[in-house]
């Protein structure tokens, strides 16, 4: 065999993973960039008021996560050693073995608790398929920064169990450059992550109760008895069923329509359906009983009325079912949507959608830096056990887990800013993570810097 065929053939070995991880996205892109195309295309169609560029982006975004393993891959192949390549494969490996254990203990659970909730009717099936399938995304979002945590202490843990770590070091490398592989998958698990939760992620969640519906009543909802107030018109709105493509047109179902004037009752209108047509603006309502509440003698209802048009009514699906939509149901665009529309209503909280708004880009981060505050915590230069750095490592976490809700929550109270309530864990933690990095690249103790908080801290509270 030639020279040069003996190199391509190790280029090809070298770069095997990269070009089928390439070849396979290169087979599903068009697929899915068609599917998530159609969607967004019939949402900005649907909704003209729409801010576009974060909905546009989406199928961008989609694409990117399909190539993103090729291009993690070709990074691995070209810039990474063989000591860089050890690490991560150890790390990746464990990093499967830990998310799949936690998948199944979830589905195992998540079977238990929701056996009797599709009801016996034939063909539930797909349906029991599909409400497992549309949650892996929110699963991996929840999920990830826990397993990468674990996965840093056992591969840390093992690489300094058999001694590997004191012979990288005697190779020259220090501490960050040891971590560098490390917190580059963080990195690329907090992208992949990051996509998810643009829009897929908080979809699936809002398709779960939808799903159990359709098992149930053969119809897949969005929301339920939603209640919405138009102050222009001293119209309100009670709408018993919002179908998942209201904004396709399906119809609106079980609604009522009760206008006021000068804080006295008009009229209540109950429709079997209304639809509405964005292209014209109108409103057709169908099986129509009016009640006609200023009769001079007492309230009577009207004729019935197989169907009725309204040319003149400015309200429209997205407005009515923003009070019914749970900002952790909503991913970036919509979230964006539904504060540009209801910016003028005052009777609707927008703090928690504002706050969500923001979580939903720093969340995903949250990988990254438990894998940085583990990363100084599962490395042992000396004879001491890891456990007390494991120990160390969990509790830290928690803290981050249980101060990033805290904050959310203050922020959805609207006692802080959204920004700072999404943002405020993660840097306060992330600083803490680089404080202790640099002190095990120095070699000091990283736990004297602990007692000194915790005596400052019970000297503040003692005061």
């Amino acid at each position: 065999m030639s020279e040069q065929a003996e190199h391509i053939i190790r280029l090809l070995k070298r770069y095997a993973i990269c070009i089928g991880g390439v070849i396979v996205a290169s087979c599903l892109a068009p697929y899915l960039w068609e599917l998530e195309h159609s969607l967004t295309s019939q949402h900005l169609v649907s909704f003209p008021d729409a801010y576009r560029p974060l909905h546009i982006l989406r199928p961008y975004l989609a694409i990117a996560a399909l190539y993103l393993p090729a291009l993690g891959a070709f990074i691995y192949a070209q810039f990474c050693g063989i000591l860089d390549r050890y690490i991560i494969r150890q790390q990746i490996g464990m990093f499967l073995i830990i998310l799949t254990g936690f998948v199944v203990i979830w589905a195992l659970l998540e079977v238990q608790n929701t056996h009797g909730d599709f009801g016996d009717r034939e063909g539930t099936g797909g349906i029991i398929l599909q409400y497992y399938l549309v949650q892996i995304p929110q699963l991996l979002v929840a999920l990830s920064p826990f397993v990468l945590l674990l996965t840093t202490l056992f591969t840390l843990g093992k690489l300094s169990q058999f001694r590997e770590l004191i012979g990288m070091i005697q190779t020259g490398r220090g501490f960050f450059r040891i971590v560098a592989p490390i917190a580059g998958v963080a990195v690329f698990t907090s992208l992949t992550l990051g996509i998810l939760n643009y829009h897929w992620a908080p979809s699936g969640q809002a398709q779960r109760a939808g799903l159990k519906d359709l098992a149930k009543y053969d119809s897949l909802t969005r929301a339920r008895n939603v209640l919405y107030y138009h102050q222009e018109t001293d119209r309100l709105w009670y709408v018993g069923l919002f179908p998942k493509d209201y904004f396709q047109g399906a119809p609106l179902q079980h609604v009522e329509i009760t206008t006021k004037k000068d804080e006295a009752l008009v009229s209540r209108l109950r429709a079997e359906s209304a639809s509405w047509d964005h292209q014209s603006g109108t409103w057709t309502l169908t099986n129509v009983s009016e009640l006609d509440l200023q009769h001079p003698i007492a309230p009577r209802y009207k004729p019935q009325q197989k169907s009725l048009t309204l040319t003149d009514w400015p309200e429209t699906p997205s407005q009515l079912i923003s009070p019914g939509l749970e900002p952790t149901t909503l991913g970036i665009p919509e979230l964006q949507d539904w504060i540009a529309t209801n910016s003028d209503v005052d009777w609707i909280d927008q703090q928690p959608y504002e706050t969500q708004f923001h979580a939903r880009i720093s969340k995903p981060w949250m990988g990254l830096i438990t894998s940085l505050l583990a990363a100084p915590l599962g490395v042992i230069y000396s004879r001491k056990g890891a456990v007390g750095g494991i120990i160390f490592a969990l509790v830290l976490c928690l803290l981050l887990f249980f101060f990033t809700e805290m904050f959310i929550a203050f922020g959805n109270g609207g006692y802080m800013p959204p920004f700072l309530a999404a943002w405020s864990a993660e840097l306060i933690f992330g600083g803490l993570a680089c404080i202790l990095m640099y002190r095990r690249s120095q070699n000091l103790s990283i736990y004297q810097i602990m007692k000194k908080v915790m005596l400052l801290w019970s000297g503040v509270k003692h005061r």
